[in-house]
């Protein structure tokens, strides 16, 4: 697309923006809401790849704790909810500061003074969820008298994107750019600011790799990396609807919170935060979404466990499918490299010969075997637990592990396909690059 054209659809993308403003400055914000609802509704009937992303998330956090049918009702509540937000949040932005404030309530305030009187900067760790309007303004309800602020991805559309910024600093909210570097940031909370993170999202190479949800991800370094340039504090915000145009702000300490804590400690508040309310939550990107080849992760300063919190890592399940004695021996060759490179890995061999060998190895424990069983079958039998991820068939031959891992196949036929709908899942490929 050439500059000129991007010119005409940056401006088209503002001047609907602000159209869009206009009408909904003349609608009651409970109206908003309930409007968003009913398009989230119909979202979630005809977005099937979108539903099928929050499905796995909510599934890959709470397929332990949540029944198959509770994950399918909160999946549809999200839809609901994050539209019926996002709706209300444009409402929100065109109503007066004192208007906003009698729209939500505060709870754990009185906990955090001990932090302001301190002296030192504030690192709120945040989420997508609730009203982004009040969201951004957190800061500012919990230290009128301290500067605030927020890291921020700046907007595709330059002029939409001088506009949330100017509204920013019409409410005395600084905005420092993701793409800057942190200077300002950490003179921003050495100066006793109180400085908002995002941190619910996946940041692919550039993260630590962290136990979040009990699944191993790639995390923000940001939040931890200010807290130790400055000693600030961190807490937790999360934003909470209560009824149509009504919401809750939630701040707490978290809990153990010392100086040695980290990047997988931060990522814990985080899930702290997204509990108080999954379906206020933004699901609808692949948070856990695996890459380039089959388990990888990226994250390029390796894996970090908490320190102070208990967080036990979930097991990914991924099944080999093995139709034929000739591909036993590069079955066990590959399983035994994928285990031995990633310990939160379980594999499922299932094998429709009459016999499988058994592996005698020091990753033999997260290893199962399910012999003369149909594939469709004894993949729904292990997909029971709910967290199987990846279904892996020998299609495509395997000439050594060093050019070339098995071809991931749950969108390389129709039965695959129908495995993935019955897990849950939506079929992917995640075919390596020679």
């Amino acid at each position: 697309m050439s500059k000129r054209s991007k010119q005409i659809q940056w401006k088209a993308e503002y001047f609907l923006f602000r159209s869009v403003e206009a009408v909904v400055r003349c609608i009651p914000l409970s109206w908003c809401y309930h409007i968003g609802a009913g398009i989230g509704h119909l979202a979630y009937r005809f977005a099937a790849k979108r539903r099928n992303s929050v499905v796995r998330n909510l599934q890959a956090a709470f397929g332990n704790e949540k029944s198959r049918e509770e994950i399918l009702e909160l999946s549809r509540e999200v839809f609901r909810r994050n539209i019926a937000n996002v709706a209300a949040s444009i409402k929100t932005a065109t109503m007066p500061r004192e208007k906003i404030r009698k729209r939500f309530n505060i709870e754990g305030l009185d906990d955090l003074q001990p932090l302001i009187d301190s002296g030192k900067g504030i690192i709120a760790v945040l989420a997508h969820m609730g009203n982004w309007e009040i969201l951004a303004q957190v800061g500012q309800f919990a230290c009128p008298d301290n500067p605030s602020g927020a890291l921020y991805r700046p907007l595709n559309n330059p002029y939409l994107d001088a506009l949330v910024k100017k509204r920013r600093e019409s409410q005395k909210n600084v905005t420092f750019s993701r793409r800057d570097k942190l200077i300002a940031p950490t003179k921003h909370l050495k100066e006793r600011g109180i400085l908002g993170i995002l941190t619910d999202q996946r940041v692919g190479r550039h993260g630590i790799l962290v136990p979040f949800f009990g699944r191993v991800t790639p995390y923000t370094p940001l939040p931890d990396l200010l807290k130790r340039r400055t000693d600030a504090s961190l807490i937790g915000v999360a934003v909470i609807t209560d009824a149509p145009g009504r919401w809750t702000v939630r701040y707490f300490l978290p809990v153990g919170h010392d100086e040695e804590s980290n990047s997988a400690d931060v990522a814990h508040i985080t899930e702290q935060i997204m509990r108080e309310s999954p379906a206020d939550c933004f699901w609808l990107h692949d948070r856990w979404k695996l890459s380039g080849k089959p388990f990888d992760r990226h994250g390029k300063h390796g894996f970090q466990s908490p320190t102070f919190f208990t967080n036990e890592v979930k097991p990914l399940h991924f099944a080999i499918v093995v139709t034929d004695e000739s591909q036993f021996g590069r079955t066990t060759e590959v399983v035994e490299h994928l285990l031995k490179q990633q310990e939160d890995l379980h594999c499922h061999i299932i094998s429709t010969a009459p016999h499988f060998p058994e592996i005698i190895s020091s990753v033999s424990g997260r290893i199962s075997i399910l012999q003369g069983a149909f594939p469709v079958e004894a993949i729904a039998k292990a997909g029971n637990q709910r967290s199987l991820f990846v279904v892996l068939t020998w299609d495509s031959s395997l000439e050594g592990l060093e050019s070339e891992v098995p071809q991931v196949a749950l969108a390389s036929d129709y039965s695959f396909e129908k495995i993935a709908q019955r897990l849950g899942a939506t079929p992917v490929s995640l075919s390596s690059e020679k």
